[in-house]
């Protein structure tokens, strides 16, 4: 799938269409089962949305669906089988991630029967969805739109929900803070995801991005939750241990460019949010949150733990310091032995020469048997270089 995809999107559609074999009749063989797939399967027969299946992980699975009982009675005739796979991110820290694979990599069988060999279409990608289009422009006019039933989000499939914001109670609400006609200090706006699990978010025909909501690790030992240290050896529990339990992200930037606010030259103005959800929520509960800080704007955020160091800081300031005094103890003993080195003088020649020091050329008549080799300072003589 990500070669064909050629990892822009998602999403890649197979299509096929099969007659329904005779052991469909037989309740216990009324499967369709995909083996050696990931990471996300949506099955449609006959384009209707049949059923949702998910994997673990990183790791490839096996999904078996059932047949519904309006398909397998049609014992004989074609039927159209649609399958959207979707892969979800490849695992962090993992060797030879150019090698996995995703979407349908294995058999397809049909209440028993083999189908992979059949005529399979495949189109990478969702309509409207992978180009940056504008979606409150397009999907408005070509979808028809239902009111939002209560539970309706219980069941996991592809929804497309479109949510009118209350743009007036924005503009009163930047009244009441002074900031209407202050535009160096707008304030800042987020969607609030936390009622979703996973898809993407468009306002007013701008794409906002990605939304994935998950939990954080619950806290399991003696360690406090509001606690980072990254000395030691990696551990990815051990890195930033903030808000256990809680999502690692719930909202997601609004610009305030991309909104439409009523005023005196667009006193209607409206802003439509649309979200693709993929898995499962209640978009009833999505809302606006504005970004509250007692820091002045410009400023970093200060970090929860403050300054104050750690144990492990401790040790590793420690550790350096005895590297660094260890070196130059070795850089001083290494230049007292250069300082003190021994030499060689001719014999004879004490008046002349102070001893230790080393001598440029040897003299005249001091070595009468010794060829010396020019460039090299060796003489051919004996292995130790002595001459005789």
């Amino acid at each position: 799938q990500i070669d064909v995809t050629d990892d822009r999107t998602d999403y890649l559609w197979y299509r096929t269409r099969v007659k329904v074999p005779k052991s469909c009749l037989t309740k216990s063989e009324r499967k369709l089962v995909l083996e050696d797939a990931g990471d996300v399967a949506f099955v449609y027969f006959d384009e209707k949305f049949s059923e949702m299946k998910h994997g673990r992980h990183d790791q490839l699975a096996t999904f078996t669906f059932d047949l519904p009982d309006k398909i397998a009675k049609k014992t004989g005739e074609a039927v159209d089988i649609a399958i959207l796979s979707q892969t979800m991110g490849m695992a962090h820290n993992q060797q030879h991630m150019e090698a996995y694979g995703r979407g349908l990599l294995g058999s397809v069988l049909l209440c028993g029967h083999n189908i992979t060999q059949g005529q399979w279409l495949m189109r990478p990608g969702l309509e409207d969805v992978d180009d940056d289009a504008a979606v409150a422009d397009s999907g408005s006019k070509s979808v028809t739109w239902h009111p939002y039933a209560a539970r309706s989000h219980e069941q996991k499939t592809l929804r497309w929900y479109t949510i009118e914001l209350d743009a007036q109670a924005l503009v009163d609400d930047e009244k009441k803070q002074g900031l209407l006609d202050d535009p160096e200090n707008y304030p800042r706006y987020a969607i609030d995801m936390a009622s979703m699990t996973k898809g993407q978010l468009w306002i007013n025909g701008h794409h906002l991005g990605r939304y994935w909501l998950r939990r954080a690790p619950e806290k399991k030992d003696y360690k406090p939750c509001q606690w980072c240290g990254y000395g030691g050896w990696f551990w990815p529990d051990n890195v930033c241990r903030q808000h256990c339990g809680e999502y690692s992200q719930r909202y997601y930037h609004l610009p305030r460019s991309y909104l439409q606010l009523p005023s005196k030259a667009n006193p209607q103005a409206r802003n439509f949010l649309y979200v693709l959800e993929e898995l499962e929520g209640d978009a009833e509960d999505i809302s606006v949150a504005r970004r509250i800080s007692t820091q002045p704007r410009g400023h970093h955020d200060r970090p929860i733990h403050g300054s104050r160091p750690t144990l492990w800081a401790l040790f590793a300031h420690v550790c350096v310091f005895a590297v660094l005094a260890g070196a130059a103890g070795l850089a001083v003993a290494a230049y007292k032995r250069y300082k003190a080195r021994e030499g060689y003088v001719p014999i004879g020649e004490h008046d002349s020469t102070t001893a230790g020091a080393n001598t440029d050329a040897a003299p005249a008549g001091s070595a009468p048997n010794a060829n010396v080799n020019e460039g090299t300072g060796n003489t051919e003589g004996n292995r130790d270089g002595n001459t005789e």
